[in-house]
């Protein structure tokens, strides 16, 4: 199994029907994919506990973390997306070599700018997925 670096990882966001990269990203946590299950043990189970699926699968979110620039298109179109919220196509683009994706509808959450002496300004941004997220087969 390959040990591939993650300079090259890309987020992207539709702004009028083109994905475009949010700029300076540096930390990015993908949407884990949670599938939902409940406890199926009955009385007359043995010792072990049984779980069975419940069809539905919790995206959860994706956060990342960027340089934070207030004049950059890509900041202005989230900040866009808080003011009017709406859901919203994104995607990861992996640093893998075949450029694989994760494509998804999600809803902004949040944006969070921070200055911190001796460092530059920063932002957290919150996205909730909304569906599954479009893994490759």
């Amino acid at each position: 199994m390959a040990k591939i670096a993650s300079k090259g990882t890309l987020l992207k966001m539709e702004i009028s029907s083109v994905f475009t990269t949010i700029a300076q990203v540096y930390e990015l946590n993908a949407p884990p994919g949670d599938v939902q299950t409940f406890n199926s043990t009955d009385l007359a189970t043995g010792v072990g506990m049984t779980h069975a699926v419940t069809g539905y699968v919790d995206t959860g979110e994706l956060t990342a973390s960027l340089f934070f620039d207030p004049t950059a298109a890509t900041v202005k179109a989230m900040t866009a997306k808080i003011t009017t919220p709406a859901e919203n196509n994104f995607k990861v683009v992996w640093s893998d070599g075949s450029a694989t994706e994760w494509g998804f509808a999600g809803i902004i959450r949040s944006l969070g700018p921070k200055a911190t002496l001796q460092d530059a300004l920063k932002a957290d941004v919150r996205i909730q997925v909304s569906g599954l997220v479009t893994y490759p087969t």
